[in-house]
């Protein structure tokens, strides 16, 4: 999944384990084998880890990296 975010306002409210669910079932229905989400490893997406591994993921290991080639012209 490239992103998955609920507005504050809607956070605590099970928009996310809706969102989720409906990953899931599309996943499945086109035979993925597994779903993929990252998360930075920075103190304030501990609530974002901790939403994922509650509804079944584990942390696989690695990081995303990325770089803006604009910003090195």
């Amino acid at each position: 999944m490239e992103q998955l975010y609920v507005r504050p306002e809607y956070r605590s409210e099970s928009v996310g384990l809706m969102l989720l669910n409906k990953v899931s079932k599309f996943a499945i229905s086109k035979n993925w084998g597994r779903l993929e989400v990252t998360t930075p490893p920075l103190p304030e997406f501990e609530r974002t880890l901790n939403f994922y591994q509650k509804n079944g993921f584990s942390i696989s290991g690695g990081r995303k990296l990325k770089i803006d080639i604009n910003a090195n012209r």
